[in-house]
Formats: C-alpha cells, structure tokens, sequence
C-alpha cells in the first residue's frame, strides 16, 4: 500500500436514489482516487430478478450515473457500479450499458467501459448441481432439478475479482452485473493497493453511503480513507457526521453475526475490530481481518413466476364489527372461498387468497374514522383476468357480510378507489438462495471490453 492516504468514495446506498453532486465534489477534492456504487439487490423482492424490470426510475437511474461517470472523468479516476441495475440480471445490465452509451454521447464523454454479466444458465447451475457443487443457505431447503427447471433467472454474486480484473485491464468504467454490495468497494481499494483486510471491511461500511451517519438525513456519499493498517470513515457532506456507535452499528445491518461477515472468497473477521471517534465527526476503523475460505464460493439467487395478483384496499370502524371483528373475517375468509369455488369453478390449488390485517380492534373508534383496521385482499391466480375477479367476489362478500350483533343487510367496508380492484401484475416468488462451489473467481462472470464507450456491444442473454 501506498506511504500516501488512499480515499474512495461511495455515491449512495443504491443507484437512482440521490446524492448531492456537492459532496461528490467534495470527497474527489479530499483525494478519493475511485467512486464506487452498488444499484441494487434483492432487497425490492423477486420479481425485479424474474422480470428484469426495473425497480426505480430510468430518469433517476440515469442522473446518478451521469454524476458518477462526469466527475470520475473530470478526475480521471475509475467509476464502479455493482448489480446493475436492480437484481443485476442482463436485462437490467443492457439497460445500464444504453444508459451509459447516451450520456457519453450526450456530454462528449470518452472513455473505455467492461461490462460484467453475472446472470447465470440453466445449463449452468445445472451442472453445478449435478456435481454436488451446491448448498443451501441455512434454514432452506437442498436444490432440486425440478426447482431450477421452474425458476425464470438465475443470478450469481460475485466477488471482487472480476470487478478487479476489468480495472487492471485498464477501465475507466466498469458496470458489473450481480455483485455482493460490499466486493464493489473492495476492488476500487485492492486496486488502489489497500490490503485486503482494511479493503472488504471498508467496503462493508460504504455499500450502503452515508448509512452510518449518525443521522442519516438524505441518501448520500461517505469515503473511506486509507492509511498504515486502519481507515477512516467520514460523510463529506458537512450537515452529517459520524461517531463510534453509528459506525460499529453499522455492523449489525442486514448482518446475522455482526462479528463475522460472510462473502464471495471468504470471511471478514470483526471480532478484533477497534472503533475511534476522531475530530471532524470521523471514525477510525483497525483490527478488521479477511479470512479467505477453503473453497471459493457464490451465491445463486432465483426467482419463478407464481402467477398474477390483484388487491382490494378496504377500511372498517364500525365498532359493532370491531366487537367481535375476529369472527367476522373468518367467517368472510370461509365463504369467500366458498364462492371462489361456486362462482368461478376456482378449486384451493388453483389460487392463492390472503387477507392482510392492519390496525388494532381494540383500540377506541374515531367516529369519523374509515380506517380503525385497514385490510387488503390479496388474489393470486394463473392469469390476470381469474385474480380479478376472485379480488372482486371478495371485496362484494366482505362488504355485505353478516355482522354478529347487527340485524338487516349491511355494509362493512370503506373502499378507497374505483375500481376497487387494482392488478398487481406478474408474482414471483424467491426459489434459490444456495452456494455454489467454484474453482475461478472469474469463470462463471463472462465480460465485455473494456472498449472505448461507443465499441461495446452488450445484450441480454436470451
């Protein structure tokens, strides 16, 4: 590592949901030598994986990326984007490339770009297995074929040795598909000469930007700054700062061991870990270890289409209902099943029906009030058209069933919207979460370039 201090900096927690260009600015002026992003995860749920859609605006995805991507020119320093954009499937990551192609084109940008796949095959995965090469993560069960076979995509997450491989090919921007949060960041600081010991647990702290703020008041940018065996975090942003607590809580976010971090190679090893308050609202960080595993391993993420949905959105204060409300929705649950089968020829296997519960019977009614407890009706059926229509015998049976304590027809329910039934769309739902054993880091990440911007072809498996 260098004698100098080595600084990168992360843009935000996730790609498309803002930071300052001022505090961009700001951590290039204090010496960040690589600007670092993660875009996304399986945080927003399985269908953006299935799908391929896109969870956040285009427009707000591409106005983060166009600061990265101009400030890191105007530095001349090397801009990482990890699970681009979303769950890091190709769709997604040809998204990302057309997105990137436009604002080069459109600021007069030049530059050479790697794009990294890290969408798996079927062919792939199914191998893997066939080789005793897979494990489930705790608490889920062993793969099967039949599983693989009913998933729509499958995604691997890589380590930092792709990202790593593309820069020391000489890129300038690398947008890499499904990759761990943290592996982003370690590869601009293993890049700039960091050990990898200070590297991941760094990275770890920046994935998320400005997240271990004491208060973190926007999404924002945080840098971590390289020196002898320890690294310092700090928010260039001068309305927040940082202490010891906010920094060392940050361990336990998303975490089930705050003391031992798993990833893409190893382990990273906290438990003799030393947090410093420094002026400034800074933290020093020193004592963290990389322990790399016996056998390398990915995780695998799948998800499978598991039909369309359709909602009702409904609210109730009728304090006569709410007195023995319990009775009422299982009573409502029963005959709208009933009528699910009677009316639509709809057997238990052939739907999904939920009723989800808000609020609290107890509490004391506001006569005003149309939401004491607010219910949603979930139907999740093979198509569209069947969703809506057992959506819509149950918001008719529930508003006029029968309320013990109350005599004559009634109405129980205060709907929102007309129409009341709102179509959720395609339903996907988590198949696979299971490690992969490999032998390279690189072999199952196939790469593009680094090219100039405009030479790279990148397309979505397909």
């Amino acid at each position: 590592m260098s004698s100098h201090p080595v600084s990168i900096v992360a843009a935000t927690g996730m790609l498309g949901t803002g930071f300052l260009e001022s505090s961009l600015r700001e951590a290039v002026a204090r010496g960040a030598v690589a600007i670092g992003c993660d875009a996304g995860s399986s945080d927003p749920g399985p269908r953006f994986l299935g799908s391929g859609e896109l969870s956040r605006s285009r427009t707000a995805l591409k106005r983060d990326l166009e600061l990265m991507i101009r400030v890191g020119r105007e530095a001349d320093i090397p801009v990482v984007v990890g699970s681009a954009i979303n769950a890091g499937a190709d769709r997604q990551l040809a998204e990302a490339v057309s997105m990137v192609k436009e604002i080069a084109a459109e600021r007069g940008l030049s530059f050479r770009l790697a794009v990294i796949s890290g969408e798996i095959s079927r062919g792939w995965l199914a191998e893997a297995l066939a080789q005793g090469r897979v494990r489930p993560m705790a608490g889920l069960s062993p793969l099967t074929r039949s599983t693989v076979d009913s998933a729509a995509r499958f995604v691997a997450q890589m380590g930092p040795e792709p990202i790593l491989h593309a820069l020391r090919a000489g890129a300038d921007v690398v947008l890499a598909g499904r990759a761990s949060d943290a592996a982003v960041f370690a590869a601009l600081g293993m890049h700039a000469g960091v050990p990898a010991d200070l590297a991941w647990h760094a990275g770890k702290i920046l994935e998320c930007g400005a997240a271990p703020a004491i208060h973190r008041i926007h999404p924002d940018c945080i840098m971590a700054t390289f020196e002898g065996d320890s690294f310092t975090i700090a928010v260039p942003n001068p309305k927040m700062a940082c202490n010891r607590l906010s920094v060392l809580a940050h361990g336990y976010y998303e975490n089930a061991d705050p003391y031992e971090i798993h990833e893409p190679g190893g382990m990273i090893d906290l438990s003799r870990t030393v947090f410093e308050e420094v002026p400034g609202g800074k933290v020093r960080v020193s004592g963290s270890r990389f322990v790399p595993a016996k056998q390398y391993e990915i995780r695998v993420e799948g998800s499978r289409l598991d039909g369309y949905r359709s909602i009702i959105i409904a609210g109730i204060s009728d304090p006569v209902l709410l007195d023995d409300f319990d009775t009422f929705i299982s009573g409502c649950e029963a005959e709208i099943r009933r009528k699910c089968e009677e009316s639509l020829g709809l057997r238990s296997g052939d739907y999904q029906f939920h009723i989800r519960r808000y609020g609290s019977a107890k509490a004391e009614c506001d006569p005003g009030a149309t939401d004491q407890i607010g219910l949603i009706f979930e139907m999740v059926a093979a198509d569209q058209a069947t969703a809506r229509a057992a959506a819509m015998i149950a918001s008719h049976t529930a508003l006029h069933h029968p309320v013990s304590g109350w005599q004559g027809f009634v109405s129980n329910l205060a709907i929102p919207f007309s129409p009341a039934a709102f179509d959720g769309g395609p339903v996907y739902r988590w198949a696979i979460n299971h490690l992969v054993r490999i032998d390279d880091p690189l072999g199952p990440f196939a790469s593009v370039g680094p090219l100039p911007v405009g030479e790279v072809e990148f397309h979505a498996a397909g």
